[in-house]
C-alpha cells in the first residue's frame, strides 16, 4: 500500500506492466502523485489526474528539459518499466533494431541513474530507483531475443553492483518477472502456446508489494 506523500515516476507507463502498475498504485492510494512517461503522449491520455511527458527511450542522450521536469517533480520513487526488442535469430534482424533494444533496456536507464547520482543533492526526497529485469533473460540465454537478453544481463549487472557500492541513500531495486501477456510477446511462441505468461495486472500486484518492502531484488520462480 502506497502512503500519502509519495511522488512516483513511471517510465514506460503506456502499456504492459507500466500501465498495470500505475492502475494498481493509483487505486491503492489516490493521494499519491504520478509523473507518467511514454514515447508518445497520446498513449497516456486515458490516465487522469497525472502529469505526463513524452520521451524516446531509445535516445541515450537524455533530454535536458525532461531531466529538469524530473527535478521539478521531486520524486520519492522512480520505476523504469520500458523494454522490448526484436524477435528472431540475431543475424536476421537489422542492427538498428538491436541498438534500439540495448538503448531502451539498458543505456537509457543507466544514463538516467548516472545523472541522478551526479546531481544527487537535487533529489533529497528520492528513496528508490527500481528497474524491471527478466528472470528469463537476465542471467541465461534467451533464444531469438539476443539483444534483449544482452541488455537485461547488463541491467542486472548494473543494478546489483549499485546495491553493493551503496554510494547514496537511494535504494537500487531490481524486479525480475517472467514472461507476461503483452503485445511485446510475439504470437505463436512457447510462453503463449503453453500458457506460461502471466497477466501484467497480477505481476503489478507483486511489484507494488516489492516496492513497499525493504528487499532489493525479486525474481519470479
Amino acid at each position: 500500500m502506497q502512503k500519502a506523500g509519495k511522488k512516483i515516476i513511471i517510465l514506460g507507463a503506456s502499456r504492459g506492466l507500466g500501465r498495470a502498475l500505475y492502475q494498481q498504485l493509483s487505486e491503492a492510494n489516490p493521494a499519491a502523485q504520478f509523473l507518467l512517461v511514454s514515447r508518445k503522449i497520446e498513449n497516456l491520455e486515458v490516465m487522469s489526474n497525472t502529469k505526463k511527458y513524452a520521451q524516446d527511450f531509445s535516445k541515450i542522450v537524455i533530454d535536458e528539459i525532461f531531466f529538469t521536469e524530473i527535478k521539478k517533480f521531486n520524486p520519492t520513487e522512480i520505476i523504469y518499466c520500458a523494454g522490448g526488442g526484436p524477435y528472431g535469430n540475431f543475424e536476421t534482424k537489422k542492427w538498428s533494431d538491436h541498438a534500439w533494444a540495448i538503448s531502451v533496456n539498458f543505456l537509457y536507464p543507466a544514463q538516467l541513474i548516472h545523472l541522478l547520482l551526479d546531481q544527487k543533492s537535487e533529489f533529497a526526497n528520492l528513496k528508490s530507483f527500481t528497474a524491471i529485469g527478466s528472470s528469463v533473460a537476465e542471467d541465461k540465454p534467451d533464444a531469438k531475443a539476443s539483444s534483449y537478453c544482452a541488455a537485461k544481463h547488463a541491467l542486472k549487472g548494473l543494478m546489483t553492483t549499485l546495491q553493493t557500492e551503496n554510494s547514496s541513500k537511494i535504494q537500487f531495486k531490481l524486479f525480475s518477472p517472467g514472461y507476461m501477456l503483452t503485445d511485446l510477446l510475439p504470437p505463436n511462441t512457447a510462453p503463449r502456446l503453453q500458457n506460461l505468461a502471466a497477466n501484467p495486472a497480477e505481476v503489478a500486484k507483486k511489484l507494488a508489494q516489492f516496492l513497499d518492502s525493504d528487499a532489493l531484488t525479486w525474481t519470479s520462480s
